[in-house]
């Protein structure tokens, strides 16, 4: 280390620059395993799998920028800890000199959550297969109404982790892929099932939702899971939306070769807020986590279903969201 800023004193808590400069990348952050042999840090058994001394001779190698994920075991004040931290070494010349220019990122929170995310969604995947096998396997030896219930719902709830494992990374790993699974559905009974699931939703208590009668001919292909998925959110809105004793319509309308699905309620929306209304994290509830309903309703409406998400709103007509389909 020849020099630092004052971020770095600070991460690391120490008021005199002089006490660190001079310093190997290991010595200066704490590392375990720095002290490990004669030589010091980089020449421990270690090293060879360190992404900060694997991004620093990457980048002298090549002679140009080189990332690496660094998983850093610390002992300060004799406390342990373990850190990820993101290194970004750049070669740069000085006076004729040859120097790497080092940025280093704590990303132990991001790495930490992104771990729990991976294995919940890893075992809860596991768990519903094993539920979807069971009912399967009850259906065909003692096949009824409820236990169909059962089945349905199992594998929607399958479909449905799939489809929120690949919103959450979207924003990260857009090209992440998503496993769709078309069926030949019938509007009718896509809208009979979604008032049926949603007049049990809290958001519909005390509210009514109204089921227009389905065309001729309103048979269609889609992965039903992510349709139920973006209009079960239609509908949650809604009744977000809606006072105690108002209505909510659900409604489907056939034109040639484009199906609609229709959800209204009888609020307006602010113009300001129409212009943002599918942008994501954009919400009008100061609330953590929020954002996120209308964003996915685009997502997958549009990308993943090949369809268009719509909507409209005024003081005369209220609020009415549109998903079409190509039939």
């Amino acid at each position: 280390m020849v020099a630092l800023n004052t971020n770095l004193l600070k991460a690391l808590g120490v008021d005199d620059p002089q006490k660190v400069l001079g310093l190997r990348p290991g010595e200066i952050l704490s590392c375990t395993y720095a002290d490990d042999e004669p030589g010091g840090c980089g020449t421990t058994k270690y090293c060879s799998t360190c992404g900060a001394a694997v991004a620093m001779v990457t980048s002298l190698d090549s002679n140009s920028c080189s990332e690496r994920l660094c998983a850093l075991n610390t002992v300060r004040n004799g406390i342990s800890s373990e850190t990820a931290m993101m290194v970004r070494s750049q070669p740069i010349e000085v006076s004729g000199e040859r120097f790497l220019l080092l940025f280093l990122q704590d990303v132990t929170r991001q790495e930490f959550q992104a771990s729990l995310e991976r294995t919940f969604f890893h075992d809860i995947r596991n768990t519903l297969q094993i539920m979807v096998g069971m009912s399967d396997l009850i259906m065909e030896d003692n096949p009824s109404e409820e236990m169909a219930t059962i089945q349905r719902t199992t594998e929607r709830l399958l479909h449905e982790v799939a489809l929120q494992r690949r919103l959450m990374n979207s924003g990260s790993t857009p090209n992440t892929p998503y496993e769709s699974h078309t069926e030949t559905l019938d509007a009718a009974e896509v809208l009979a099932e979604l008032r049926e699931e949603m007049a049990k939703h809290p958001t519909a208590a005390g509210k009514f939702l109204i089921l227009s009668p389905a065309p001729n001919s309103s048979v269609f292909n889609t992965d039903r899971a992510m349709l139920m998925r973006i209009l079960g959110n239609m509908v949650i809105n809604a009744c977000e939306a809606t006072p105690m004793g108002g209505t909510v319509k659900l409604g489907v309308e056939c034109n040639g070769q484009v199906i609609d699905f229709t959800v209204w309620n009888g609020d307006t929306i602010p113009p300001d807020v129409q212009r943002r209304i599918f942008q994501r994290h954009f919400s009008t509830k100061n609330q953590p986590g929020r954002g996120i309903g209308t964003y996915s309703m685009k997502l997958f409406g549009e990308r993943y279903l090949g369809g268009k998400v719509t909507f409209t709103s005024t003081e005369e007509d209220g609020t009415m969201f549109r998903l079409s389909l190509g039939t």
